[in-house]
C-alpha cells in the first residue's frame, strides 16, 4: 500500500491543527510519518473516549463492591492490630466484640424442624454460611444483624424455635493468615454467640442495620423485593470464645456489650 498523498491542503481542521504545529510535514517527503502520526493521534483518542464511556457507563454496584474492597482492606488491617492488643492483655470479651463487629459472615446454627414445625424424635443442628453486620447502642445492647427471607431454611427452623447460635472465625483474615494459623489453631480466634433470634421493628434499628449490612454487602439492595426479606437481630444469651492456648472462655452478654472498641 502507498500511503504517500499530497497534503499541501489540509482535509480537515484536524489535519490543519496538525500541519500547523508540526510545519515539517508539508514535505512530501515527510508525509508518510504525517499519516502515522495522524492515525495514532486519533486512535488514541478514540481508545481514551471508548474507556471514559465504559467507565461512566459501569453499573454502580460493581464500582460499589470496588469500593467496599478498599474499605475491607483498611478494616482488615485495624481488626489485626485491635485483636493482637486484646489478647496480649487478656481481654476476651474486646476480642470477641472486634471479631463480630468487623466479619461480614459467620456460620448460623438452628435446631432443624420439619414441615409441621416439629423437631425429630433426635432434633440435630442445621447450619449454613450467613451474611452478617453489626449494630450497637452505647449503654443498650450489642448485636450481630442478619437480612434474611422466610424462604430461608434456617429462618424456617427460626420461625419455629428461635434459639440459634453464630459462629465466627478469623481464618480467612490477616490476623490468622499472617500468623499461619490454622483454623483449628487456639490462636486463630473462634468465636460463638448463643441467644434467640428476633426481627427488628424499631426504625432506628432497622435504619443502622440496613447502613451496616448494605455497606458490607452492596448486593443486597438488589435482592427480590418480593422474597419478603427482613432484618433479624441475635439477643446474645452466652458467648463462647478461644482466641489463646489454655482452654476457651465463657462469657454473657453484658461482658460482650462492656467491651470498648477504640476508634477506626
Amino acid at each position: 500500500m502507498n500511503l504517500t498523498t499530497d497534503h499541501d491542503e489540509p482535509d480537515t481542521e484536524w489535519d490543519g491543527m496538525i500541519k500547523e504545529r508540526t510545519p515539517w510535514l508539508k514535505e512530501k517527503r515527510f508525509s508518510n510519518a504525517y499519516l502515522i502520526i495522524d492515525l495514532a493521534l486519533k486512535s488514541g483518542f478514540l481508545l481514551c473516549f471508548a474507556l471514559l464511556v465504559m467507565m461512566m457507563s459501569a453499573p454502580a454496584h460493581q464500582m460499589g463492591r470496588e469500593s467496599v474492597a478498599v474499605t475491607n482492606d483498611i478494616q482488615a488491617s485495624s481488626l489485626e492490630s485491635m485483636v493482637e492488643n486484646f489478647v496480649k492483655n487478656g481481654d476476651h470479651a474486646g476480642v470477641a466484640k472486634a471479631t463480630v463487629a468487623f466479619s461480614t459472615w459467620a456460620t448460623v446454627s438452628t435446631v432443624y424442624m420439619n414441615n409441621a414445625g416439629e423437631s425429630d424424635e433426635s432434633p440435630y443442628p442445621f447450619g449454613q454460611a450467613t451474611a452478617v453486620g453489626y449494630i450497637e447502642k452505647e449503654g443498650s445492647y450489642a448485636q450481630p444483624c442478619m437480612f434474611m427471607t422466610p424462604m430461608d431454611t434456617s429462618m424456617r427452623h427460626m420461625s419455629k424455635n428461635s434459639a440459634i447460635s453464630l459462629t465466627y472465625s478469623l481464618v480467612d483474615t490477616p490476623y490468622c493468615q499472617n500468623r499461619n494459623l490454622d483454623v483449628e489453631d487456639p490462636r486463630c480466634v473462634h468465636v460463638t454467640l448463643t441467644g434467640r433470634m428476633r426481627q427488628l421493628s424499631d426504625a432506628d434499628d432497622i435504619a443502622a442495620a440496613r447502613e451496616s449490612l448494605f455497606s458490607a454487602h452492596p448486593v443486597m439492595k438488589e435482592w427480590p423485593s418480593d422474597h419478603g426479606f427482613v432484618f433479624i437481630v441475635l439477643d446474645i444469651e452466652s458467648l463462647w470464645i478461644l482466641d489463646a492456648f489454655g482452654g476457651a472462655k465463657n462469657l454473657n452478654a453484658p461482658e460482650f456489650e462492656a467491651a470498648k472498641l477504640p476508634v477506626v
